[in-house]
């Protein structure tokens, strides 16, 4: 049982977050055929409520739940949905992946730096800080913005207040990617890539070529496989820092790493049928309480603290989406690639794969995670670099 730590209790945390979960797809499916609800994703409703209710006192910004959730989810999903995945397509589209990942990492590093000095000179304000932070987390993810946080001597307040406009800049960066969606067809034609250069159909949507009705066992089989995988990468991550001086990476990003490979592996095995019975279904049910508690934990008090950090933050995401939608343009990347690499950065292995089905690119999956994981190598050195630099 999870500890009782807070004041509301976490079992009424939990309570509360799933309720809204299950809230959302229960309307979601009740009025499916309604143009509105249609043209937003649950995954924005899924965030707001308990972004909402944190913010008024109904949930708390801190809980064990969140905490559990945020140990355990991430890691239990990546494996499932990595070894669902089919990844010969990872060789049919090699080149505009590459190119995907490459514009926007350096898309972002650019947009920080230049947004930075324009800063300086504009409001006098020294932007080195928040810039690396800020790299860190859009780049890598929360655990690369502590350790530089810890690397730069950056003050509490300052990361609480790079924290609330992460936040902030996720929930409006995922809105804008999934608009952009239906641009997708237009804009590849205008590439002059189009479907057939990209090498896969943008309306092929890589879902199982066999469902059928999970039995009890594969249910067991599905869980079973992402806890013990879980578990097992932990255990190895940390004997890892407990007997290795080196130290270059966190343990919550090498175990992500081991999932991944663990994944990798399975996918070349029989287990990869069971996305047949739904396992990446299941791993991205998990995913959506995840999004419902970050969702809880953003404080919208600390907004008056820091309007500095969000606006520059906003100046830089869209500088960010304006460079690599250009690059992305002249270097015949598809919309989909742009998109969900931006938002495998920013967002990390839980809204990449979202953002992929928003594009009806199921298949994109596999590439987000990897994504991803390779953002989280190397934000720390690119952000303590760039602090460095300005």
């Amino acid at each position: 049982m999870i500890s009782l730590e807070s004041g509301y209790g976490s079992e009424y945390v939990g309570f509360i977050v799933i309720s809204i979960t299950v809230s959302v797809f229960f309307v979601s499916r009740l009025f499916k055929n309604s143009r509105l609800l249609a043209a937003i994703p649950s995954i924005l409703f899924v965030y707001g409520f308990p972004m909402l209710l944190s913010n008024i006192g109904v949930l708390p910004s801190a809980d064990p739940f969140y905490e559990w959730c945020s140990h355990y989810i991430p890691g239990f999903s990546i494996v499932l949905l990595v070894m669902g995945s089919d990844y010969s397509r990872l060789f049919q589209i090699g080149r505009p992946a590459i190119l995907a990942l490459v514009t926007t990492s350096a898309a972002m590093t650019v947009s920080c730096i230049v947004v930075s000095l324009s800063f300086d000179q504009l409001f006098s304000v020294n932007m080195a800080q928040p810039a690396a932070l800020l790299i860190g987390t859009w780049i890598g993810g929360t655990a690369n913005m502590i350790a530089i946080h810890q690397s730069i001597g950056a003050t509490n307040e300052l990361l609480s207040a790079v924290i609330v406009a992460d936040y902030l800049i996720l929930f409006t960066l995922l809105s804008i990617l999934i608009f952009m969606a239906r641009f997708q067809v237009r804009f590849d034609k205008l590439s002059q890539r189009g479907v057939e250069g990209a090498g896969i159909e943008v309306e092929t949507v890589s879902l199982p070529t066999e469902l059928r009705r999970p039995e009890v066992d594969d249910v067991i089989f599905i869980v079973g496989i992402g806890i013990l995988s879980v578990l097992l990468a932990q255990w190895a991550s940390d004997l890892f820092f407990e007997t290795s001086p080196i130290k270059t990476i966190s343990r919550s990003a090498l175990a992500v790493i081991l999932l991944t490979l663990v994944g990798l592996a399975l996918s070349c095995t029989p287990a990869r049928k069971l996305n047949n019975a739904g396992s990446s279904s299941i791993a991205l049910a998990a995913m959506y309480i995840l999004i419902a508690t970050i969702g809880a934990q953003a404080d919208l008090s600390r907004l008056s603290e820091a309007p500095v950090i969000i606006m520059y933050a906003l100046v830089v995401i869209i500088l960010h989406l304006s460079i690599v939608i250009v690059l992305g343009f002249m270097l015949q990347i598809p919309l989909s690639l742009i998109a969900v690499s931006t938002m495998s950065a920013v967002g990390g292995t839980v809204s990449g794969p979202l953002v992929a089905q928003g594009y009806g690119r199921s298949d994109l999956i596999p590439i987000a995670i990897l994504f991803a994981v390779t953002y989280f190598l190397f934000a720390t050195p690119l952000g303590v670099l760039v602090a460095a630099l300005l």
